[in-house]
């Protein structure tokens, strides 16, 4: 979102999300630090998307081989969060791993 809203024509690499969860050590964090990185990241994504204006956001570009619009990525995070913090709700606060 960022990149394509500010008008960035760099192609965006796709990337291995299982390799990046391996590396967040989050089996070896508190809940507390997990739930702070969640609420951090959740902010500045937002403080992000309120400083593009309409016309940056139909700003499209290609991101994984795909053309895609900033708005379109503001959904896609959007998204990407509540099944981040679902994941997280049932693996540390009820203790049952998602499927």
């Amino acid at each position: 979102m960022l990149s394509i809203g500010r008008g960035d024509q760099s192609a965006l690499p796709s990337f291995d999300q299982d390799a990046w969860v391996l590396q967040s050590r989050a089996n070896e964090r508190s809940l507390q630090e997990v739930l702070t990185e969640i609420d951090v990241v959740r902010a500045s994504t937002l403080a992000l998307l309120h400083s593009l204006d309409d016309a940056r956001l139909m700003r499209t570009g290609t991101a994984s081989g795909k053309p895609v619009s900033a708005r379109a990525l503001a959904w896609i995070i959007g998204g990407h969060f509540t099944h981040h913090f679902a994941l997280t709700r049932d693996r540390y606060l009820t203790g049952h791993a998602a499927v």
